[in-house]
């Protein structure tokens, strides 16, 4: 079978532009789980939750569903076809949002994780967490060609409960130098208090210290830090209300602590 004309001319074509124009096929700037489109994930498993929620729709799963549907619809057709499959590959895992949990118990494909650039690790602090901080920088370094890495740490009453154990084990960890271009660090603050429980200054000043990246060519790595309130607690879609040099005393709802350090 002769190739059709159009085949010959896009097979004419350099891998760079071939890329820009799948990348307008394919999702961008978005945040998958490689569970949403794992082989865990099963056809059969999708109708029923989406029977289940039909009657009292959840987001978290709505958004799940949604996932899956668009790697369905705009990645799968351009996997089926091998003249094209590795660079749609390439342009999805590049331009989107890989999220992980903390311990990294599912990853994407091996083959695609040197595609990706942009990752996301979202982590409670508890004991367990803390004693597996020391091998984040081992686990993200399976990712060859990362631009930035995102970690997202949720203060809750943990902290209270636990807290000279989780103090003592954060003061024995050295410092975690990620290897990314740039790490953005969130640290979700508990919209209430409790009594003897750290304020979110202790919180900022045990936890921030420890990430930092990798030197670049010797250069000592540039930090900013934020401090800022939202009407709604949701650091990565909402923008800040009012931010803060310091913590103020007074009790305030849906704080949040912003670290970026750039190599």
């Amino acid at each position: 079978m002769q190739p059709t004309p159009f085949l010959l001319r896009w097979r004419a074509l350099p891998n760079e532009l071939k890329l820009l124009i799948l990348g307008f096929a394919l999702p961008s700037d978005a945040t998958f789980s490689p569970l949403d489109f794992s082989q865990m994930r099963s056809r059969n498993n999708i109708t029923y939750v989406r029977k289940l929620t039909e009657p009292w729709p959840s987001r978290e799963r709505d958004v799940a569903i949604t996932k899956s549907q668009r790697f369905d619809a705009e990645l799968l057709p351009l996997l089926a076809c091998p003249e094209i499959a590795t660079l749609a590959t390439e342009v999805f895992y590049n331009r989107n949002i890989m999220k992980l949990s903390h311990g990294f118990s599912l990853l994407p494909p091996r083959r695609t994780r040197s595609f990706v650039r942009n990752i996301r690790v979202a982590s409670i602090v508890t004991l367990e967490s803390v004693g597996a901080l020391e091998t984040l920088a081992d686990d993200v370094s399976v990712f060859d060609n990362l631009r930035v890495v995102t970690l997202d740490f949720k203060e809750n009453v943990f902290w209270n409960t636990h807290r000279n154990d989780v103090v003592s084990m954060l003061q024995a960890v050295d410092t975690i130098r990620i290897p990314t271009r740039e790490l953005i660090i969130y640290v979700q603050h508990t919209s209430f208090r409790l009594r003897d429980m750290p304020t979110c200054s202790e919180v900022d000043a045990t936890l921030l210290p420890k990430f930092s990246v990798v030197a670049q060519n010797g250069n000592k790595p540039k930090e900013e830090l934020y401090r800022y309130v939202f009407d709604h607690f949701d650091p990565w879609e909402k923008k800040p209300k009012r931010f803060f040099e310091v913590w103020p005393k007074e009790e305030l709802f849906y704080r949040v602590t912003k670290k970026v350090v750039r190599a």
